[in-house]
């Protein structure tokens, strides 16, 4: 099974796949992180990730910028990459990538996905995570077939 990409508020049509849900944002609130969103910090009564794993979320500020016009997707995303880069993130992306490669090449499992809160991969730093996962993959494991679905 591939690693996959999708939007935190599908998490339970994720869950009915059968995927192992991880919520990659860095708070439980709107994209300025003003508004709490409900669905997400009260876990008892809505059942949309398995993981939060803020730590290998984009910075605040820089989520901020983005959604305020002061960062452009190619800053935003240069900086994020070298978040993902960073020493202290960088085990746990080893421990992800992993258990990608162990979903991907094991029949009996259905595979994980990387969760946000944004509608759509394509300015999602979901997107970028799940490519340094692939080269990590590559590069580390040499596994070269670790597939990326974006669920719509």
């Amino acid at each position: 099974m591939p690693l996959y990409t999708g939007n935190v508020f599908s998490g339970e049509k994720q869950k009915k796949k059968g995927l192992v849900r991880y919520l990659t944002i860095s708070r439980l609130s709107d994209n300025y992180g003003k508004n709490p969103e409900e669905r997400l910090w009260k876990a008892d009564k809505y059942d949309l990730f398995d993981f939060w794993l803020p730590n290998i979320a984009p910075i605040g500020k820089n989520v901020n910028d983005f959604y305020q016009g002061k960062i452009d997707w190619n800053e935003f995303s240069k900086r994020y990459q070298s978040h993902l880069t960073s020493e202290q993130i960088f085990p746990f992306l080893l421990k992800l990538t992993r258990e990608a490669i162990e979903y991907d090449l094991n029949d009996s499992y259905k595979g994980i996905v990387l969760q946000c809160v944004c509608p759509s991969h394509e300015h999602c730093h979901r997107k970028l995570l799940a490519e340094r996962i692939s080269d990590i993959a590559r590069d580390r494991f040499n596994n070269d077939d670790l597939r990326i679905i974006h669920l719509k």
